[in-house]
Protein backbone atom coordinates (compact mmCIF):
# COMPACT_ATOMS: atom_id res chain seq x y z
CA UNK A 1 0.00 0.00 0.00
CA UNK A 2 1.02 3.44 -0.84
CA UNK A 3 1.46 6.26 1.19
CA UNK A 4 -0.35 9.35 -0.34
CA UNK A 5 0.45 13.36 -0.34
CA UNK A 6 -1.89 15.82 -2.55
CA UNK A 7 -1.45 19.46 -3.41
CA UNK A 8 -2.39 21.43 -5.34
CA UNK A 9 -0.28 23.00 -9.09
CA UNK A 10 -1.07 25.40 -12.08
CA UNK A 11 0.04 23.74 -15.31
CA UNK A 12 1.48 24.61 -18.74
CA UNK A 13 -0.15 23.07 -21.48
CA UNK A 14 1.85 23.10 -24.91
CA UNK A 15 0.96 19.89 -26.63
CA UNK A 16 -1.49 18.59 -29.02
CA UNK A 17 -3.83 15.92 -28.61
CA UNK A 18 -5.10 13.11 -30.51
CA UNK A 19 -8.36 12.92 -28.26
CA UNK A 20 -7.97 9.18 -27.09
CA UNK A 21 -9.07 7.88 -23.75
CA UNK A 22 -9.34 4.09 -23.23
CA UNK A 23 -9.75 2.07 -20.14
CA UNK A 24 -8.42 -1.10 -19.81
CA UNK A 25 -8.77 -5.03 -21.04
CA UNK A 26 -8.43 -6.38 -24.63
CA UNK A 27 -9.66 -2.75 -26.55
CA UNK A 28 -9.40 -1.40 -29.78
CA UNK A 29 -10.41 2.19 -30.51
CA UNK A 30 -10.21 4.72 -32.78
CA UNK A 31 -8.40 8.02 -32.23
CA UNK A 32 -10.97 10.00 -32.31
CA UNK A 33 -13.30 8.08 -30.09
CA UNK A 34 -13.20 7.47 -26.36
CA UNK A 35 -13.40 4.25 -25.14
CA UNK A 36 -16.21 2.87 -22.99
CA UNK A 37 -15.94 0.94 -20.25
CA UNK A 38 -17.26 -1.91 -21.70
CA UNK A 39 -15.00 -4.22 -23.18
CA UNK A 40 -14.20 -7.38 -21.47
CA UNK A 41 -11.05 -7.53 -18.95
CA UNK A 42 -8.19 -9.96 -19.38
CA UNK A 43 -8.29 -12.51 -16.69
CA UNK A 44 -4.99 -11.60 -13.89
CA UNK A 45 -1.84 -13.97 -14.16
CA UNK A 46 -3.23 -15.11 -10.54
CA UNK A 47 -5.30 -14.73 -8.39
CA UNK A 48 -9.10 -12.93 -8.69
CA UNK A 49 -7.39 -9.45 -8.91
CA UNK A 50 -7.96 -7.27 -12.28
CA UNK A 51 -6.16 -4.84 -13.39
CA UNK A 52 -7.77 -1.65 -15.49
CA UNK A 53 -5.88 1.06 -17.54
CA UNK A 54 -8.03 4.18 -16.98
CA UNK A 55 -8.27 7.37 -18.78
CA UNK A 56 -5.23 6.82 -21.29
CA UNK A 57 -3.93 10.00 -22.65
CA UNK A 58 -2.13 9.61 -26.46
CA UNK A 59 -0.92 13.29 -27.53
CA UNK A 60 1.63 14.85 -29.68
CA UNK A 61 3.96 17.77 -28.21
CA UNK A 62 4.06 19.45 -32.04
CA UNK A 63 2.67 18.87 -35.27
CA UNK A 64 5.56 17.61 -36.62
CA UNK A 65 6.52 15.27 -33.89
CA UNK A 66 6.75 11.17 -34.78
CA UNK A 67 6.87 10.20 -31.06
CA UNK A 68 3.14 9.67 -29.53
CA UNK A 69 3.14 10.11 -25.72
CA UNK A 70 1.09 8.67 -23.09
CA UNK A 71 -0.18 9.15 -19.94
CA UNK A 72 -2.53 6.61 -17.61
CA UNK A 73 -3.62 5.17 -14.60
CA UNK A 74 -3.52 1.43 -13.73
CA UNK A 75 -6.31 0.43 -11.14
CA UNK A 76 -6.37 -2.81 -8.95
CA UNK A 77 -10.37 -3.42 -9.54
CA UNK A 78 -10.24 -6.71 -8.13
CA UNK A 79 -10.49 -8.50 -4.73
CA UNK A 80 -6.59 -8.72 -3.97
CA UNK A 81 -3.63 -6.93 -4.06
CA UNK A 82 -1.52 -7.34 -7.35
CA UNK A 83 2.50 -6.53 -7.91
CA UNK A 84 3.77 -4.86 -11.04
CA UNK A 85 0.65 -4.00 -12.64
CA UNK A 86 1.40 -2.66 -16.76
CA UNK A 87 -0.87 -2.68 -19.52
CA UNK A 88 0.82 -2.71 -23.68
CA UNK A 89 -0.25 -0.42 -25.70
CA UNK A 90 -0.55 -0.95 -29.76
CA UNK A 91 -1.28 1.85 -32.04
CA UNK A 92 -2.45 0.72 -35.56
CA UNK A 93 -2.39 3.10 -39.21
CA UNK A 94 -5.40 3.04 -41.03
CA UNK A 95 -4.65 -0.31 -43.06
CA UNK A 96 -4.58 -2.42 -39.28
CA UNK A 97 -0.40 -2.18 -39.70
CA UNK A 98 1.26 -1.83 -36.52
CA UNK A 99 3.13 1.38 -36.39
CA UNK A 100 4.44 0.95 -32.59
CA UNK A 101 3.79 -0.57 -29.52
CA UNK A 102 5.43 0.09 -25.23
CA UNK A 103 3.97 -0.37 -22.28
CA UNK A 104 2.75 1.63 -19.69
CA UNK A 105 4.00 -0.16 -16.41
CA UNK A 106 4.10 0.39 -12.34
CA UNK A 107 6.53 -2.74 -12.21
CA UNK A 108 8.24 -1.43 -9.04
CA UNK A 109 4.77 -0.98 -6.98
CA UNK A 110 5.21 -4.89 -5.42
CA UNK A 111 1.47 -4.50 -3.16
CA UNK A 112 -1.16 -2.93 -5.14
CA UNK A 113 -4.57 -3.06 -3.27
CA UNK A 114 -7.78 -3.65 -4.50
CA UNK A 115 -9.35 -0.10 -5.37
CA UNK A 116 -6.11 1.56 -5.65
CA UNK A 117 -4.59 3.22 -8.46
CA UNK A 118 -1.07 4.15 -9.96
CA UNK A 119 0.09 6.36 -12.79
CA UNK A 120 2.03 5.22 -15.48
CA UNK A 121 3.55 7.08 -18.37
CA UNK A 122 6.16 6.79 -21.50
CA UNK A 123 6.32 7.34 -25.36
CA UNK A 124 5.97 5.50 -28.64
CA UNK A 125 8.51 6.54 -30.69
CA UNK A 126 7.08 6.21 -33.70
CA UNK A 127 3.27 6.34 -33.55
CA UNK A 128 1.83 9.93 -35.23
CA UNK A 129 -0.87 8.96 -37.82
CA UNK A 130 -2.46 6.08 -35.66
CA UNK A 131 -6.17 5.37 -36.29
CA UNK A 132 -6.48 2.80 -33.16
CA UNK A 133 -4.83 1.29 -30.09
CA UNK A 134 -5.16 -1.84 -28.71
CA UNK A 135 -4.73 -1.99 -24.59
CA UNK A 136 -3.92 -5.62 -22.80
CA UNK A 137 -3.49 -5.28 -19.12
CA UNK A 138 -1.56 -8.32 -16.63
CA UNK A 139 0.04 -8.53 -13.78
CA UNK A 140 2.22 -10.54 -11.42
CA UNK A 141 1.68 -12.11 -7.90
CA UNK A 142 2.77 -10.14 -4.65
CA UNK A 143 5.60 -11.65 -2.91
CA UNK A 144 3.68 -12.17 0.55
CA UNK A 145 7.26 -12.89 1.97
CA UNK A 146 8.38 -9.60 2.19
CA UNK A 147 6.85 -6.19 4.12
CA UNK A 148 6.13 -3.18 2.43
CA UNK A 149 7.83 -0.15 4.66
CA UNK A 150 5.55 2.17 6.42
CA UNK A 151 6.38 5.50 5.13
CA UNK A 152 5.70 9.01 5.45
CA UNK A 153 6.02 12.24 3.36
CA UNK A 154 6.84 15.59 4.43
CA UNK A 155 8.14 19.28 2.37
CA UNK A 156 6.09 18.72 -0.56
CA UNK A 157 6.37 21.17 -3.04
CA UNK A 158 5.03 21.39 -6.83
CA UNK A 159 6.32 23.98 -8.91
CA UNK A 160 4.35 24.29 -12.04
CA UNK A 161 6.55 25.54 -15.18
CA UNK A 162 7.11 29.12 -16.09
CA UNK A 163 8.48 28.16 -19.46
CA UNK A 164 6.77 26.33 -22.18
CA UNK A 165 9.30 23.24 -22.57
CA UNK A 166 10.09 23.48 -18.96
CA UNK A 167 9.40 20.52 -16.52
CA UNK A 168 6.87 20.43 -13.82
CA UNK A 169 8.72 19.64 -10.23
CA UNK A 170 8.01 17.93 -6.97
CA UNK A 171 9.94 17.47 -4.82
CA UNK A 172 9.94 16.37 -0.58
CA UNK A 173 10.80 14.38 2.06
CA UNK A 174 10.56 10.95 2.44
CA UNK A 175 10.89 9.06 5.85
CA UNK A 176 11.00 5.24 6.97
CA UNK A 177 8.98 5.29 10.08
CA UNK A 178 9.15 0.80 9.83
CA UNK A 179 11.59 -1.03 12.23
CA UNK A 180 13.54 -2.37 9.23
CA UNK A 181 15.53 -1.10 6.42
CA UNK A 182 13.38 -0.12 3.60
CA UNK A 183 14.72 -0.81 0.11
CA UNK A 184 13.33 0.05 -3.46
CA UNK A 185 11.93 3.13 -2.34
CA UNK A 186 10.14 4.98 -5.07
CA UNK A 187 8.03 7.90 -5.31
CA UNK A 188 4.95 8.29 -8.13
CA UNK A 189 4.21 11.43 -9.10
CA UNK A 190 0.35 12.45 -10.97
CA UNK A 191 -0.93 15.29 -12.36
CA UNK A 192 -4.27 15.67 -12.55
CA UNK A 193 -6.45 18.35 -14.39
CA UNK A 194 -9.57 20.31 -13.36
CA UNK A 195 -11.75 17.55 -14.28
CA UNK A 196 -9.58 14.83 -11.77
CA UNK A 197 -8.20 13.18 -14.70
CA UNK A 198 -4.67 12.07 -15.13
CA UNK A 199 -2.53 14.45 -17.10
CA UNK A 200 0.98 13.65 -16.54
CA UNK A 201 3.33 10.99 -14.60
CA UNK A 202 6.68 10.84 -13.85
CA UNK A 203 8.99 8.90 -10.74
CA UNK A 204 12.13 8.50 -9.40
CA UNK A 205 13.85 6.71 -7.27
CA UNK A 206 14.87 7.30 -3.84
CA UNK A 207 18.67 9.12 -3.62
CA UNK A 208 19.58 8.16 -0.08
CA UNK A 209 18.16 3.99 -0.16
CA UNK A 210 17.93 2.40 1.40
CA UNK A 211 16.73 3.82 3.76
CA UNK A 212 17.29 2.88 7.80
CA UNK A 213 14.70 2.61 10.54
CA UNK A 214 13.98 6.19 11.06
CA UNK A 215 16.06 7.41 8.08
CA UNK A 216 14.61 10.47 6.33
CA UNK A 217 15.45 11.10 2.25
CA UNK A 218 14.80 13.65 -0.29
CA UNK A 219 13.14 13.47 -3.62
CA UNK A 220 12.67 15.56 -6.92
CA UNK A 221 10.56 14.59 -10.05
CA UNK A 222 10.27 16.03 -13.29
CA UNK A 223 7.44 15.52 -15.31
CA UNK A 224 8.06 17.03 -18.86
CA UNK A 225 5.25 15.49 -20.67
CA UNK A 226 1.45 16.56 -19.76
CA UNK A 227 -1.54 15.85 -22.02
CA UNK A 228 -3.32 19.06 -20.48
CA UNK A 229 -3.15 21.81 -17.80
CA UNK A 230 -2.85 20.38 -14.12
CA UNK A 231 -4.70 21.66 -10.80
CA UNK A 232 -3.37 18.95 -8.55
CA UNK A 233 -0.56 16.90 -8.11
CA UNK A 234 -0.46 13.65 -6.63
CA UNK A 235 2.56 11.85 -5.03
CA UNK A 236 3.01 8.11 -3.69
CA UNK A 237 5.50 6.43 -1.98
CA UNK A 238 6.67 2.64 -2.09
CA UNK A 239 9.27 0.82 -0.42
CA UNK A 240 10.02 -2.80 0.98
CA UNK A 241 11.79 -4.24 3.73
CA UNK A 242 15.29 -5.40 2.51
CA UNK A 243 16.10 -8.59 1.17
Amino acid sequence: MALVAVVGLAGWLYRHPWGAESTSGDTERRASEPSKADAATPAGLKGDGVVELRDLKLFTKSDTDTAVYYVAELVNVGARAVAQPRAEIVLYDGQRQVLGEASCDAMVVMDLEPGEAVPCTGVVSKGSGFTSHRVTTSYSAPDGGRRAAELSIAEVDSAAPKERFAAHRVTGTITNRSAFEASDLWVIVGLYGEDGKIVGAGRTTLADAPLSAGGTGPFAVSIFNVSGRSKTSRVLVYGYERR
